[in-house]
């Protein structure tokens, strides 16, 4: 039974599914069910192939080689899965069916004609469309290049709120510095009082009043 058949059941998401397959996050069905997909549909190889360059290229997208996550990453190659499909969907239009016989003449094997129809059923070879996958790749170089400046303005608010933390510190350790430079000060002076104190001329003696003179002997009668 084909998809024309079975009218009332939604189509597969094969832009995700074909993501999902390079990415590997798929369930077993799901691998077969691609693999399956990919059997008859030789075109849809070649769709694989470029989500496959894409994302070998979105590594190379960042300025240190660094992979983006692993959630970005499926975002990304599943956008533009989104994007090969589209073209091929909006260059299939509806056409009404023809009545009128048409008579062909008949294709001679090898000839012209034959060639033709055989280049032209051909699949599209992948080196084809690694010029797409390094546009699709660009596109998500600019994806990826906002995601790191966003982490780098995040280390950068934290670097300063580490710094302004910092310069509190020094402050704090300056005013005690300039505490203890006083008191180191006014310990000096002390000790240079008391240094006065001990020399032997400016040493203190204690005066005694004269003695008082004995009183007469109280006068018998």
């Amino acid at each position: 039974m084909t998809a024309h058949d079975r009218p009332n059941l939604p189509p597969e998401p094969w832009p995700e599914l074909l993501a999902g397959y390079v990415l590997g996050d798929l369930s077993s069905a799901e691998r077969t069910r691609v693999q399956q997909y990919l059997a008859a549909q030789p075109e849809a190889q070649a769709e694989v192939a470029e989500l496959q360059a894409t994302l070998n290229l979105l590594p190379l997208s960042l300025a240190d080689g660094v992979a983006p996550p692993a959630a970005l990453q499926a975002q990304l190659l599943r956008a533009a899965g989104n994007t090969t499909q589209r073209p091929q969907a909006a260059a299939a239009p509806v056409t009404a069916p023809v009545t009128t016989p048409v008579t062909t003449p008949a294709i001679q094997p090898g000839g012209p004609a034959a060639r033709q129809g055989s280049r032209a059923i051909a699949p599209r070879p992948v080196w084809r469309s690694l010029p797409r996958a390094v546009a699709i790749a660009a596109i998500a170089a600019a994806a990826l290049l906002g995601w790191q400046n966003l982490q780098l303005r995040s280390a950068l608010q934290l670097a300063r709120q580490d710094l302004q933390f910092a310069q509190q510190r020094i402050d704090h350790l300056a005013a005690i510095e300039t505490q203890l430079a006083n008191a180191s000060a006014s310990l000096a002076k002390y000790q240079e009082i008391i240094t006065l104190l001990r020399l032997p001329e400016n040493r203190l003696l204690a005066l005694r009043g004269p003695a008082a003179s004995p009183k007469p002997p109280a006068a018998v009668s």
